[in-house]
């Protein structure tokens, strides 16, 4: 199958741009130019695709936020005036707190 001219403009745009883009990145992010380039290990990117995929580093941060959470909750809960409503939602996020992501959804009260 042949290309259309069009199709030709395209890749030859494409590939003028992939070059561009890989010169002002440097070779970090083109190992095949020379696989011996160090990686980038970018941990706002590696965070957030382990918050997307529940793994064990996003449980532990969200582990370790609940309990800050529910340890200032605890403190200061008498202040509130909507202790009830905050306390279920408090009480909700401790039980699904193991990482069982089939648990249901946080009650808002707005259901």
């Amino acid at each position: 199958m042949t290309m259309s001219q069009a199709d030709k403009q395209l890749l030859a745009a494409l590939t003028s741009f992939s070059k561009e883009q890989i010169k002002q990145a440097g070779q970090r992010y083109t190992p095949g130019i020379d696989p011996q380039a160090p990686n980038l290990r970018l941990e706002s990117l590696f965070t957030a695709i382990e918050n997307v995929a529940c793994g064990a580093r996003a449980l532990a941060r969200f582990h370790s936020i609940l309990t800050t959470f529910s340890e200032a909750w605890d403190r200061t809960k008498h202040c509130s005036q909507r202790r009830d409503a905050l306390q279920m939602l408090a009480d909700d996020a401790r039980v699904g707190n193991l990482g069982d992501a089939q648990k249901a959804p946080i009650k808002t009260g707005k259901e």
